[in-house]
């Protein structure tokens, strides 16, 4: 009995297995089938495909050739068709929009608080989301002179706010000490926080400097290429352009631009307010330096740059001319009346004073010794404005020597821009 159930399993288990194995068999053989079929189908229309595909692409030539041969009012037809059709084409091709660059990877820049207190009596202790300064026990407590003195601090939280990748509160020694004859003590920060330079951009592009060309042209290695870079919202005096004599604190712009930057590891901004590139087909960018410090700014901060505004508003602006009207007051670097006094371009040894001088159109000014040549009806090295159209022109720029009637002499940009004027482009 038992072998009789035995063997009934054997052969049902043998059956399925059959079925099984005609049943893949089967699918297989009905997709060879159906992969055979198909490929003879389209054997046949290949060549309906082709042909299909050759009228396609080549019918402007096809119908061009068609009106040719028929001759007559055909002929001309053909003839205006075709060059109409190589116009458009060419059109399309020459404007025919840049293609998308690929978007940058956003980088993310980990700021950290550095706190370092140098007197005993007090530490600073960082706790979430602000430090707060704190007396160390046991010096908790004040001389036997004040009755039960203690240390109250004026303020409610004294917060350190970090804007820079690295900022460090450092309380002097004198600062920490509690007189022993005041009822209370507080801890007073000895300088406020500076709040006014921006923050780098999330999406700053990392960059190698590999050459720096003047204060606002550098080259970078980026995606493994060498790009020009020309910084936007500054100019600084020229020295290396072969059409123009080396500039009033030129040498100096650019010294200071490879003492901060050379060799080192940049990010770059792009504003979408100035385009992606300017005509001579170099990138346009604000340059921030590892330090988190915007370099635009700092070069018109330090007086090596002048704040430059080309055609649009840009992102920083404001801040840009806010920082050369300090610049300017203060007279740093080539706002001194030592070095430029402001003049941008080539300056004579006497330096000018900040003055605008109204000339008549009639004026010649062939009796005054400091006029002569091209400057004239100006003095030598003065900035010349034309008051109809509001524009001026430098010593070294190309309407400089033809600009004679309608003229308004300046000592420097800065009175040409405070009268409504602005600089000419070339």
């Amino acid at each position: 009995m038992y072998n009789n159930q035995l063997n009934n399993r054997n052969y049902r288990s043998n059956n399925m297995g059959c079925c099984v194995f005609g049943l893949v068999a089967g699918i297989i053989g009905g997709i060879g089938f159906l992969l055979y079929r198909g490929f003879q189908l389209l054997w046949q229309i290949m060549p309906w495909i082709i042909k299909g595909l050759y009228y396609f692409i080549a019918w402007p030539f096809l119908a061009f050739e068609y009106g040719w041969n028929r001759g007559g009012y055909w002929r001309i037809t053909a003839l205006v068709g075709g060059v109409l059709f190589g116009l458009v084409m060419l059109v399309s091709v020459l404007t025919a929009p840049p293609p998308t660059p690929k978007p940058s990877t956003p980088i993310t820049i980990i700021i950290t608080a550095t706190n370092i207190a140098t007197a005993p009596a007090a530490s600073v202790v960082p706790t979430a989301p602000a430090a707060s300064v704190v007396p160390t026990a046991p010096a908790a407590t004040i001389a036997t002179t004040a009755p039960a003195a203690s240390v109250v601090p004026t303020a409610p939280a004294a917060t350190i706010v970090a804007t820079a990748p690295a900022a460090s509160v450092v309380p002097t020694a004198p600062a920490a000490t509690i007189a022993t004859t005041a009822p209370a003590a507080s801890v007073v920060p000895t300088a406020p926080v500076d709040n006014t330079q921006s923050t780098m951009p999330v999406n700053a592009v990392a960059a190698k400097v590999i050459r720096v060309v003047d204060g606002d042209t550098i080259h970078v290695s980026l995606n493994n290429k060498d790009i020009t870079i020309r910084m936007i919202g500054i100019d600084t005096p020229e020295t290396v352009d072969p059409r123009k004599p080396v500039q009033c604190f030129g040498k100096e712009a650019s010294n200071h631009a490879h003492q901060l930057l050379d060799g080192t590891i940049v990010y770059l901004e792009q504003d979408i307010s100035q385009g992606d590139y300017d005509k001579y087909n170099r990138l346009l960018s604000y340059i921030w330096m590892p330090d988190g410090r915007l370099f635009n700014q700092v070069m018109i901060t330090e007086g090596y740059a002048f704040e430059y505004t080309y055609h649009l508003p840009y992102k920083y602006q404001s801040q840009f001319k806010d920082a050369q009207r300090n610049a300017q007051s203060l007279q740093l670097g080539l706002w001194a009346p030592a070095t430029c006094n402001g003049v941008h371009g080539v300056v004579n040894s006497t330096a000018a004073t900040a003055t605008t001088v109204a000339i008549s159109s009639t004026s010649t000014s062939s009796g005054n010794a400091n006029t002569a040549g091209a400057s004239a009806p100006c003095l030598v090295g003065q900035i010349k404005g034309n008051h109809r159209s509001l524009i001026y022109h430098l010593p070294d720029g190309a309407f400089y020597a033809k600009t004679t009637v309608d003229v308004v002499c300046f000592d420097s940009e800065a009175a040409a821009i405070a009268a409504g004027y602005r600089r000419s482009k070339r």
